[in-house]
């Protein structure tokens, strides 16, 4: 399918495209969803629909778009790009329009079985880059505590950069008993543990580290906040593309 690369790619890394084979059952848990979001990539228009059927030999189906301009814009031969939720995680499929037609004693479009099936990442750990404000301090046991910037976050976790420590070195395992932040104008604190770690690097003059923390048990308000937060941004993503 000639959809535009860099619209699929502001929305869908390509590590996260699945074998055309998984296509039956990611529509019928599509469906099972049912309403679902759509994007005519020609011209471009953002519209709602719902996945009435993935059963039929012609093709799913799908309810016609709202609201009306987008309805217009759908013809014979176009393509869209339909997203919503299946099985939690944010999937998406690649589809053209065969034509308009009558379903069940309603308006419907009847559609090309999927070309490419994209998913992101889990709903637990998507993740998106964080406000640029967005400052840390970690917590260590027996150390002077270390300030620095986060770099994106997730419902799971979140990366920062921060100095060198001067004590002990930092090292991938070890638990954080605080880990301080400030997220939708309230300061948060949860226990981490290190997962990934890079560096000492310089940047800006300066000897610091990249890492990745793994909250543990962190509150599911705050998860609930950050994965809002992540979908947002992931929508913004997608109108920029087209920008």
């Amino acid at each position: 399918m000639d959809t535009h690369p860099d619209f699929i790619n502001a929305l869908f890394s390509p590590a996260q495209r699945q074998e055309r084979t998984q296509g039956p059952r990611l529509l019928a848990d599509l469906q099972q969803h049912r309403h679902l979001q759509a994007l005519v990539t020609r011209p471009m228009c953002y519209a709602q629909t719902e996945l009435l059927s993935v059963s039929e030999p012609d093709g799913p189906v799908i309810d016609e778009l709202r609201p009306d301009a987008a309805q217009a814009a759908l013809q014979a031969g176009s393509e869209l790009l339909l997203w919503g939720l299946a099985r939690g995680i944010p999937t998406g499929i690649a589809v053209r329009m065969v034509r308009h037609e009558v379903w069940q004693g309603y308006g419907a479009f009847r559609l090309l079985l999927p070309v490419q099936i994209y998913q992101l990442q889990r709903r637990q750990s998507l993740r998106a880059e964080a406000p640029s404000d967005m400052r840390v301090t970690l917590q260590r046991r027996g150390a002077r505590a270390l300030d620095g910037v986060v770099r994106d976050v997730s419902a799971g976790g979140l990366s920062c950069r921060v100095a060198v420590p001067r004590d002990y070195p930092l090292s991938v395992g070890e638990v954080l008993e605080a880990v301080h932040f400030d997220f939708a104008g309230e300061r948060q604190v949860v226990r981490a543990q290190i997962r990934h770690l890079q560096g000492p690097l310089r940047h800006s003059g300066a000897i610091q580290q990249d890492l990745g923390l793994a909250f543990a048990a962190a509150p599911a308000q705050l998860q609930e906040r950050i994965i809002h937060y992540a979908m947002r941004c992931n929508r913004q993503e997608l109108r920029r593309a087209y920008l």
